[in-house]
C-alpha cells in the first residue's frame, strides 16, 4: 500500500477490513463469511445513514457559518442543487421523527406533512403494513390531513348485476390477451423467460383494470 493509500485509508477509517479509497473496496483475500457479513451490515448501515448525516451537516453549516459554508461546498465540489433536496428532507423531518427500519425515500414521502405527529402516525403505518415509498405515497396522495388512525368506511358490495359486469369483463380480456399470445407464438417464452412473463402479468393486470373500470362505468 502506497503512502497515499495509507492516507486515505485512513481518513475513511470506516471500520471495514482491507482497503477502502473513494473509489473502491479491496476486501481482505483471506476474509471469511462471517467477516464478509458483518462488513455488509455495516456498509448497509452507512449507505442508509449518510443522507442523513450529509443534511444535518449542511443545515448546520448554513446556519452556523452563513456563507463560509457555501463556499466550503464549492472548494469540496459538492453542488448545493444536487444536495437540496436532503437538506430540505433533513430539515423537514426532525431526528425524533425519523426511523431506522424505513428508507430516505420513506421520510421524503412524509417531508411534505406540516405536523411531525401527522409524519410519525404515517412511518408507523408505512413500518406496520411494510409498504415501500410508492405504496406510502399512494395512501398519503391527497390526504394530508386525514388521520391514518381512523378508521376507513367500509364499501359498499356490488350488486349481483355489477358482479357479474366484472367476471364477463376480466374473462374477455383474459381471453383476448391469450390470443394475442398464441397468435405471436409467444406463449413459450411466456414459460421460459421471466422478465418477459413479469412484464406481460403486469400488462394483463393494467388491461383488466381498465376493463373493469369501464364495465362498472356503464351502470348496472
Amino acid at each position: 500500500m502506497t503512502t497515499m493509500a495509507k492516507a486515505i485509508q485512513q481518513e475513511l477509517d470506516l471500520g471495514l477490513p482491507g482497503e477502502v479509497t473513494p473509489v473502491s473496496y479491496t476486501l481482505p483475500a483471506d476474509m471469511e463469511y462471517d467477516q464478509w457479513e458483518q462488513a455488509g451490515r455495516l456498509i448497509a448501515r452507512i449507505g442508509r445513514a449518510s443522507r442523513w448525516w450529509i443534511g444535518d451537516w449542511l443545515l448546520e453549516g448554513e446556519a452556523r457559518f452563513g456563507e463560509k459554508a457555501s463556499q466550503l461546498m464549492d472548494s469540496l465540489g459538492l453542488e448545493y442543487s444536487s444536495l437540496s433536496n436532503i437538506a430540505w428532507v433533513a430539515k423537514r423531518v426532525p431526528p425524533e421523527v425519523r426511523r431506522e427500519d424505513l428508507s430516505w425515500s420513506h421520510h421524503e414521502v412524509v417531508a411534505v406533512l406540516e405536523r411531525p405527529e401527522d409524519q410519525v402516525k404515517w412511518l408507523a403505518r408505512a413500518a406496520e403494513q411494510g409498504w415501500k415509498r410508492d405504496e406510502l405515497r399512494a395512501h398519503l396522495k391527497g390526504k394530508e390531513v386525514r388521520d391514518p388512525d381512523a378508521d376507513a368506511k367500509p364499501r359498499a358490495a356490488l350488486s349481483p348485476a355489477r358482479q357479474g359486469l366484472v367476471k364477463t369483463a376480466i374473462e374477455a380480456t383474459a381471453n383476448r390477451w391469450w390470443n394475442g399470445l398464441t397468435k405471436d407464438r409467444e406463449v413459450e417464452k411466456l414459460v421460459q423467460d421471466q422478465a418477459f412473463r413479469a412484464g406481460e402479468f403486469e400488462r394483463l393486470a393494467n388491461l383488466g383494470m381498465k376493463a373493469v373500470l369501464k364495465a362498472l362505468g356503464s351502470g348496472a
